[in-house]
């Protein structure tokens, strides 16, 4: 069991497709959505869920602990790097290359920024679990974004986002609004 354990941790973590069909997946539908948040959802965001094929597996309530562990660990670490203008220039070296990946391959999907699946743990229903599908992360975040872009900014003249990145999310709005002018403001240079 121990092996088991260990071989889809790797699995899970190196997203490899043969080794991760032993894991228990579970799959995000339009209707698993509405009864976490109580409400019923456009066509639209139940279309957008069910494209983005997302697919996780529960963990393991010692895995759960690990994982508890690991934060509180991470949160009381002295050393903890906070943000704010002494990383500006960190900021900026990690959008240039969004910026450069823009120029060089003229797609859109360059704008997202890198710090996406950086871990393979993730939180749904108030329960950690391992991403399996790709982009689990970024997806389940656009899950969010497509639910309050389609319900607060589809008739809107303008949409402004304070702290913009790489405009990433101003994008998303663009899906769902294609006359506003869009605004992004960020204190880094991207």
């Amino acid at each position: 069991m121990v092996k088991t354990n260990k071989a889809r941790a790797w699995a899970t973590k190196i997203r490899h497709p043969t080794l991760v069909k032993f894991m228990k997946k579970m799959y995000i539908r339009p209707k698993d959505i509405e009864a976490l948040w109580g409400q019923k959802l456009s066509n639209y965001v139940k279309d957008k869920i069910t494209s983005y094929k997302l697919v996780y597996s529960p963990v393991s309530e010692k895995e759960q602990d690990e994982v508890f562990i690991k934060i509180v660990n991470t949160l009381l670490d002295p050393f903890l790097v906070y943000s704010g203008p002494h990383r500006l220039k960190q900021w900026e070296k990690g959008w240039g290359q969004n910026l450069t990946e823009l120029q060089k391959e003229r797609r859109l999907g360059a704008v997202s920024p890198k710090y996406f699946s950086k871990y393979d743990i993730n939180r749904f229903d108030q329960k950690f679990v391992k991403g399996i599908s790709k982009d689990y992360e970024k997806n389940m975040l656009y899950v969010i974004l497509d639910y309050v872009f389609d319900k607060y900014l589809r008739k809107v003249d303008h949409i402004y986002e304070f702290g913009c990145g790489t405009g990433h999310n101003l994008l998303k709005a663009r899906e769902i609004n294609k006359e506003a002018s869009l605004i992004g403001l960020d204190w880094s240079k991207s």
